[in-house]
């Protein structure tokens, strides 16, 4: 498991295709209209052309919602944007788009492969196995050692009773989320 640190100095652009159908999600919504404000707020085309970009929007918003596998439109506009720089004026490193696994209540994120290298910083690296066992549908943890990057370098060590107590509550608090 990786511990990252994001770096917040760094803007990071993503392309948006979501609709005002995610409505059942609060925090959500308000991350579509805020995004909605500053895409027609801030370009001269968004104030003037404010029916044609939501109609646009909502378009691409749908394919990824109805489209069909093999998904040839979605598939091909996330390659675009994300690694043939389809948005000219700025390199785009990550797509948000509607979970239909979730009945629209979530999002899925996609990043290009080197946003973690650009974005984020490794802190530590913990080793862990999972025991589970099927039949009871029950499982445990064995937590191994922690690696920690010094000089381009992971450096293993025994973790301290700090560090085994902090994992044991994330993948509590991981499991109880889940529910």
């Amino acid at each position: 498991l990786g511990i990252w640190k994001p770096n917040v100095n760094t803007p990071v652009h993503i392309a948006c295709f979501l609709s005002k159908m995610i409505q059942r999600n609060n925090a959500m919504y308000q991350t579509i209209e805020n995004f909605r404000k500053s895409v027609y707020e801030s370009t001269n085309a968004g104030r003037h052309k404010k029916p044609q970009l939501e109609l646009l929007n909502n378009f691409l918003f749908d394919q990824f919602v109805y489209e069909k596998p093999p998904y040839s439109i979605t598939s091909y506009l996330s390659h675009e944007i994300l690694f043939n720089n389809m948005v000219k004026e700025v390199t785009v490193e990550g797509i948000i788009y509607p979970s239909i696994e979730s009945s629209l209540r979530y999002c899925n994120y996609a990043f290009h492969p080197f946003f973690s290298d650009r974005f984020l910083e490794l802190q530590k690296v913990i080793e862990f196995t999972l025991n589970i066992d099927k039949e009871l549908l029950k499982g445990d943890y064995t937590m191994g050692r922690i690696g920690v990057p010094i000089n381009g370098t992971i450096v293993w060590k025994i973790p301290s009773k700090k560090e085994a107590k902090s994992f044991y509550n994330l993948i509590h608090q991981g499991f109880i989320n889940d529910k």
